[in-house]
């Protein structure tokens, strides 16, 4: 009862304090003076100073989970400096490991409270902020930049440091991914500003805990590779004194650059600083808030929702969480499960109530974001909902034209194109009128292009009757795809509850009699070559026929949640028809913009989107699809870097299967290059280095090669990869993708003889 007391003595001063910092900062400055809240009661009580490092460390949490949500949003995605793939499946997981850390830090803080705070400490003083910037500036800055190069030894970097570089494309998570040796160090550097005022009785409550807090903001905010400062920044006096995202980047880019924690002046001192790599970086943030398209989707389940949030952005949903993870996602959408009901709104929606982006993808020159829509997928069949919707996207759509004055085209994607919403974007020609400048894109053109085109594949691949048996042949996709088949000689089985909408297709048929009605599934018992287009169920599966072959374009299609062994077992194969991939050398900057699809893969729609702002076509595409541009949008997917990919429908445990046959697999066969040929390129014009059995043509690389040209001729014409490894992050070739020429033969591959080569520091990247 006496600690319940004192407590409740203690909490009212500090309410009284909080009221007063709000309305009045004189009052609240003079009432830390005089140290109104007393705190003496508690400063030597174990559990006081235990729920002191638990709260602070639940603070740091926060600042991390904020800063990597903050990142996901439009302001932050519009400014990225991400020059590669971004965060990879294998590092976002990686980095959600992150609760060992977090007790340390627990640790490090209860240590510390119990060391530094005593009957003497003060709430407050100018004079405890004095010392603890002082000691950071000139203690921990040059300690942590001596460390971190001593790290970037080869033995050290292997044994300690390589676990945080694996992140190339670093987030909020990356600044506290470090093996647990490490961590302590780093502990213990930065215990330095808390400890060392202390002893001479400099010390403060806030300077003690706060200090942490704001280190872990401004270290995650170094992490999040999204650049609020112009290029003129770096030229500034206060460049010297506080660092920017994009120099922070160039380290984990380049390496053996901008060693400094907080404060550029080390570096620069001593040599260290790349400023080239850094206005460049800046310069990317400027030039990626430029978009030419938009592509409008939604989440599907609420679940979804959080997949694309916080510190479970960009997770891939076929790898299988941690126990850590689905304890902080039900923490996050569990309190928001009824707002499921509401007309707009999703667990992030509060948060970032104008927009939220899943993603930007830039390919082929065409640079683009998805937008989702704030409302679940079964929201879209329901009347009710419908007219605010459509009201939404008329919304999104004027918005994103006045924001974005080079937009060319806004896309539908899934629900948001149905004839029963907006009659595939129809309506939203004519409500938006003559305020609408950008075209509508509803993406069907390019989706029942590579359908027809995938399903030609399948009967001449495998030889096949030329017959079809076509679901949801009187949607949009369904019709063209069956007037598409019509017109090459395919006899197409069209199965509907409607006769009077088939008869309306027929009439459009250039070959009718090669046009076949039914309203049974059992018609296509005999049928080996099935097109789907509607959700499939059991009585799909029961009336297939033995090893037969379908071809797949319904978004969801059903089969996600069929077992697969059963289809298999029958010889069965099930494709999406409707997906492309982007191709390695045409891609620069790809995130995967969809739960259901695997890294680099894009839906039809997508892409028919990015085709037509790359064009600047000058017509809407709503409505009907035109079968005239269907041939068209097709050989135009390549021009942006895209093939068609075939896939299985069904989701392994690690993800959608890829199947032979895909058309780029003939294209990706490398070519063998013998040592002799290998040796032959040495030289500065024709440079080719082979690193893990991979041979690479780097002349034009040399120039821009962070650790200067020599590093590279000295292993010109031969094998690298136990000089590259050890001192390069995984991931650096995808990221500066130079051109790869070819292959060692695999016998020679596996008998090569690496010779060890001496590696200096700072000879290299």
């Amino acid at each position: 009862s006496s600690y319940a007391g004192q407590a409740f003595g203690w909490v009212a001063p500090v309410g009284g304090f909080l009221s007063r910092a709000v309305l009045s900062p004189e009052e609240a400055s003079a009432m830390l003076q005089l140290e109104l809240i007393d705190l003496t009661p508690f400063r030597h009580e174990v559990w006081f100073t235990a729920l002191l490092a638990t709260g602070f460390t639940l603070l740091r949490i926060f600042a991390h989970a904020g800063m990597d949500l903050f990142a996901e949003t439009q302001f932050a995605k519009f400014r990225t400096t991400y020059k590669g793939a971004g965060p990879t499946d294998d590092q976002r997981k990686r980095e959600s490991e992150w609760p060992p850390s977090f007790l340390l830090v627990w640790f490090e803080v209860f240590v510390v409270a119990a060391l530094v705070i005593g009957p003497e400490t003060s709430i407050f003083t100018w004079e405890s902020v004095g010392w603890t910037l002082f000691c950071h500036a000139f203690m921990v800055e040059p300690v942590y930049y001596l460390f971190h190069v001593v790290a970037h030894d080869p033995r050290v970097y292997r044994a300690m440091h390589q676990w945080h570089h694996l992140s190339v494309e670093a987030t909020a998570w990356t600044s506290v991914t470090f093996k647990v040796p490490e961590h302590l160090i780093y502990d213990t550097m930065f215990a330095i500003p808390p400890v060392l005022p202390a002893l001479f009785g400099k010390s403060s409550y806030c300077t003690v805990l706060l200090y942490q807090f704001c280190f872990d903001c401004i270290n995650a905010f170094g992490h999040t590779n999204f650049e609020i400062f112009p290029p003129s920044f770096v030229d500034s006096w206060l460049f010297r004194l506080f660092y920017c995202p994009s120099f922070h980047r160039v380290h984990h880019t380049h390496f053996r650059f901008n060693y400094a924690l907080f404060m550029p002046w080390l570096d620069m001192m001593f040599g260290t600083y790349n400023r080239e790599a850094t206005i460049e970086n800046m310069r990317r943030a400027q030039q990626s808030t430029k978009i030419s398209y938009k592509f409008l989707s939604h989440p599907i389940l609420l679940d979804s929702a959080v997949h694309m949030q916080g510190s479970l952005a960009n997770q891939p949903p076929q790898q299988s969480y941690s126990i850590w993870q689905k304890l902080l996602g039900f923490c996050i959408y569990v309190p928001f499960a009824p707002l499921v009901l509401f007309p707009i709104n999703l667990p992030w929606a509060p948060l970032n109530p104008r927009e939220y982006l899943n993603c930007k993808v830039m390919t082929g020159g065409i640079t683009g974001a998805v937008h989702f829509v704030p409302c679940l997928a079964f929201k879209y069949f329901l009347p009710v909902y419908k007219q605010l919707i459509v009201r939404y996207q008329c919304l999104e759509i004027l918005r994103s034209q006045r924001d974005h004055p080079e937009l060319k085209a806004v896309g539908l994607g899934c629900f948001n194109k149905m004839q029963s919403l907006n009659k595939g974007g129809e309506d939203l020609v004519k409500k938006c009128g003559k305020q609408l400048r950008v075209k509508i894109v509803h993406g069907n053109t390019m989706t029942a292009a590579i359908c027809a085109h995938s399903v030609v594949h399948e009967l001449d691949t495998n030889s096949l009757p030329r017959t079809v048996f076509l679901t949801g042949c009187t949607s949009k996709v369904g019709r063209a795809v069956a007037l598409y088949l019509n017109n090459v000689g395919v006899h197409v089985v069209m199965m509907s509850s409607s006769r009077e909408r088939v008869e309306r297709i027929v009439s459009e048929a250039s070959n009718p009699q090669l046009m076949e009605y039914t309203n049974s599934l059992e018609r296509g018992r005999d049928v080996a070559c099935w097109v789907n287009g509607t959700m499939a169920s059991d009585a799909v599966f029961n009336n297939l026929p033995d090893r037969a072959h379908v071809v797949n374009f319904s978004v969801p299609s059903g089969f996600e949640l069929q077992d697969g062994s059963k289809f298999a077992a029958r010889g069965i194969t099930v494709t999406e028809g409707a997906c492309f991939r982007s191709t390695h050398s045409k891609s620069d900057f790809i995130m995967n913009q969809s739960q259901f699809l695997p890294y680099g893969t894009f839906y039809a729609c997508h892409v028919g989107t990015i085709v037509h702002a790359g064009e600047e076509w000058d017509f809407h595409e709503v409505g009907d699809v035109n079968l005239k541009m269907m041939d068209t949008c097709f050989e135009k997917s390549e021009k942006y870097g895209f093939t068609p990919y075939r896939m299985s429908c069904f989701k392994a445990s690690a993800g959608p299967v890829e199947l032979p046959g895909n058309p780029q697999d003939e294209m990706d066969v490398p070519s063998e290059i013998s040592l002799e040929e290998l040796a032959a390129h040495s030289t500065e014009e024709s440079c080719w280095v082979a690193i893990d059995g991979s041979v690479y043509n780097l002349s034009s690389f040399l120039d821009e090669h962070p650790g200067g040209k020599s590093a590279i001729l000295m292993k010109a014409g031969q094998d690298a990869t136990l000089v590259f490894e050890p001192l390069h992050p995984p991931g650096t070739l995808e990221l500066y993708a130079p051109e790869k020429v070819g292959v060692l033969p695999a016998d020679v591959a596996a008998a090569l003889v690496h010779v060890p080569a001496k590696v200096k520091v700072g000879k290299t990247a």
